[in-house]
């Protein structure tokens, strides 16, 4: 079994989504530079918008939740805690949940807890060195738990 050629991925979960192992411009794909693209939070954005605009208010919106969200996220952002694209997608979802910010929490910290388990059991058997935990993987997990009505909490 031969290597992979210079900076593309060694396993097919590593390709981000491109089909290679390279992004459009030649880059490293955005999952494997842990960034969460700006274009994911505006479509959620204009999917909220488009369901305050069906309903004829904004009322139908999780903005206390979504802003009870973002003002610590921020926090946690500036202390380098958590990413800024993770504050910026919790917050989105938010605005798709309203009423349901204790459960979403409690449903992204059991799935973030969960994805540590299995970043620290596959750094174990890899031996891989990174320090960064994709959380935005758990935030989009628990919103779509909450929006499909799957969870207990």
């Amino acid at each position: 079994m031969s290597c992979p050629p210079e900076g593309c991925a060694r396993l097919p979960w590593e390709s981000g989504g491109y089909g290679g192992c390279r992004g459009p411009k030649g880059g490293r794909s955005p999952a494997l530079r842990y960034r969460i693209p700006n274009a994911c939070i505006l479509v959620l954005l204009g999917i909220a918008a488009a369901h305050a605009a069906t309903q004829g208010s904004f009322a139908v919106l999780g903005i206390k939740e979504a802003l009870a969200v973002f003002l610590p996220g921020c926090l946690l952002f500036y202390g380098k805690a958590l990413g800024g694209g993770d504050v910026k997608l919790a917050t989105a979802c938010m605005l798709l949940l309203p009423g349901r910010l204790w459960s979403f929490l409690i449903v992204m910290s059991v799935l973030g807890g969960l994805l540590a388990v299995a970043y620290l059991v596959c750094r174990l058997c890899t031996r891989r060195t990174s320090r960064y935990l994709p959380y935005g993987v758990a935030i989009a997990g628990a919103a779509l738990l909450e929006f499909c009505g799957l969870t207990m909490v």
